[in-house]
């Protein structure tokens, strides 16, 4: 392939990340009922549209290191790993069980994917910590933007898991879900669209509409001290509908916001967020980032939320998996604070893309981005 001038540097910004934009850590079972031994189990999920053999790649749970043979996931199946079973057995389905000796942590620790037996930043695919902070390769996943500093998610009971509900990353996109079942694939629920936080009568607004099943969806919030909360739960009407919250319990502090839907069977889904408020300290954002997309995969709209530290010109542009620019947004001055932009991608080919912001002061922020046909 032929790079025009400048499309060089850019493609060295991206080919780093596309090992990471189909594959996913899921679900962590880390502590059973009972014994722990031969009962735990990590999932990995291809949120991609395409299958990937994962030979090669590397498991990390706080033990010995599981080497991945070869096995095919298909674009949206779930590979479940048995982190140390009674014995090891060659793989059977998307199911691989290992005896390594070493169960994981109970009230804390990590789990890392990479996507060769070296564990370097640049294989890093996906990693999370539970329970605590400082646990080994937090600061490679930290370098890579795969998690954020000192930060980690709840340490759930026993017989629970953590399961992933969003494709973001960051503690916020793992639940405590209490009726773990290894391999199960989770599927969308319908879509979040329109999204929008205001200020009205001097309380935050949050307005969205939906057209999905579901039975109910759940308002969460996160404040500075970095705990999360449900703050409300609203019935879900027939069909396409309007929704609204507002939080009067909000009192004047800095707050994110989430939306989430439960299931018919009881399982909780993310579907947007973080919306965020500054508090009256008048508290700015700290970069210009790209946060995440909403719902990423998608097909054919997205919505982008994006971060500026200053007021000045945004302009966005979408790369594809060659390096390609397909799409060039000017999206003109804009004031510091959180933005949400809508993305179409009609009549483009399904698969990997990259927005890349920039903001006002230079440099660029990259997004990862899967288009589902």
């Amino acid at each position: 392939m032929r790079l025009r001038s400048g499309q060089g540097a850019l493609w060295m910004l991206l080919a780093p990340m596309l090992v990471q934009a189909q594959v996913r850590l899921g679900e962590v079972f880390y502590d059973p009922q009972g014994s722990d031994s031969g009962a735990e189990w990590v999932e990995i999920h291809n949120m991609g549209s395409e299958t990937v053999n994962l030979q090669g790649w590397l498991l990390d749970a706080g033990g010995p290191n599981l080497v991945l043979p070869a096995i095919e996931v298909p674009a949206g199946a779930v590979l479940a790993v048995h982190t140390n079973a009674p014995a090891a057995q060659l793989p059977d389905g998307l199911e691989l069980w290992f005896q390594n000796g070493t169960n994981m942590g109970n009230t804390h620790g990590f789990v890392g994917l990479w996507a060769a037996e070296e564990q370097t930043t640049e294989n890093l695919v996906d990693w999370m910590q539970y329970g605590s902070t400082g646990h080994s390769w937090e600061s490679q996943a930290v370098e890579a933007g795969i998690w954020p500093a000192e930060s980690f998610t709840m340490d759930v009971e026993e017989g629970h898991s953590l399961r992933r509900i969003s494709a973001g990353n960051g503690p916020q996109d793992w639940i405590d879900e209490a009726d773990p079942v290894a391999g199960e694939t989770s599927t969308a629920v319908g879509e979040l669209m329109a999204p929008g936080l205001r200020l009205e009568g001097g309380l935050p607004v949050l307005q969205w509409s939906f057209d999905g099943s579901g039975t109910q969806f759940e308002i969460r919030t996160r404040d500075q001290s970095g705990s999360e909360r449900l703050l409300a739960e609203l019935a879900i009407g027939e069909g396409q509908g309007r929704y609204a919250f507002t939080d009067h319990d909000w009192h004047g502090q800095s707050r994110e916001y989430w939306i989430d839907v439960r299931r018919i069977d009881g399982r909780l889904d993310r579907l947007g967020g973080p919306y965020r408020i500054a508090g009256d300290s008048g508290s700015l954002p700290q970069s210009t980032r790209l946060l995440a997309a909403w719902p990423n995969p998608f097909n054919p709209g997205t919505l982008l939320n994006f971060e500026l530290a200053r007021a000045g010109s945004v302009s966005m542009d979408l790369h594809d998996l060659a390096g390609r620019r397909v799409r060039h947004l000017e999206l003109g001055e804009l004031s510091a604070g959180s933005h949400t932009l809508p993305l179409e991608l009609d009549g483009q080919a399904g698969g990997l893309y990259f927005a890349v912001l920039r903001g006002p002061g230079g440099g660029a922020s990259v997004l990862k981005l899967i288009l589902a046909r």
